[in-house]
């Protein structure tokens, strides 16, 4: 059995203005504090890995989740965000009213970015990647992003991709994955220690 911990990344300073998508965004002080805090909580899971997403912001909530548990942190291209596009770093407000937009927001399974990937697309880069995961250690912290742990516990759960907004997954929130015999199941979802 592996406990798999999908660990979205501290905030940041765009959080709920813009899309970060795929570019260095660092921390700010609540980001470092929320990472902290899922750090020491961790700390007690005896992990066997830390992973990341190669963006700024995992990057760097990895980094100090895993001076907590003494390992180094594992750069995992397959749990970065979403390739947005041309929509990376612009504004929620710039986005709205844009037909690709409302698209993309009605219809996850299917919408592409413009010149970005869609939400499937990244969704099986993910599933590709939590199996590797599994088999590195019985308790493994996966750093990713919001729509990679939606895409994930959608997966899992049976879910169509375009249930995305049902999930609330908090900066700095827990996600706890088990897999056994080649089953996966959610036993935890967004707790924020």
């Amino acid at each position: 059995m592996a406990s798999l911990w999908l660990v979205r990344h501290g905030s940041y300073g765009l959080l709920g203005k813009a899309l970060g998508g795929r570019a260095d965004h660092p921390l700010d002080e609540a980001g470092r504090h929320e990472a902290g805090r899922a750090g020491a909580w961790l700390a007690a899971a005896a992990l066997g890995a830390v992973l990341s997403s190669p963006v700024r912001r995992a990057r760097e909530t990895a980094e100090i989740l895993a001076r907590h548990a003494g390992l180094p942190v594992i750069e995992a291209p397959d749990f970065s965000e979403i390739d947005f596009g041309e929509w990376s770093s612009r504004s929620f407000a710039s986005l709205s009213g844009d037909p690709a937009w409302e698209t993309w927001n009605r219809n996850r399974g299917l919408a592409r970015v413009p010149g970005g990937e869609t939400m499937l697309e990244a969704q099986l880069r993910s599933i590709r990647g939590l199996w590797r995961a599994a088999a590195l250690a019985p308790s493994v912290a996966i750093v990713t992003h919001a729509d990679i742990i939606r895409a994930i516990v959608l997966h899992i759960l049976g879910s169509p991709l375009d249930f995305y907004d049902r999930l609330e997954i908090p900066p700095g929130s827990l996600t706890e994955i088990e897999f056994e015999a080649a089953q996966a199941r959610v036993r935890m979802l967004s707790f924020r220690p």
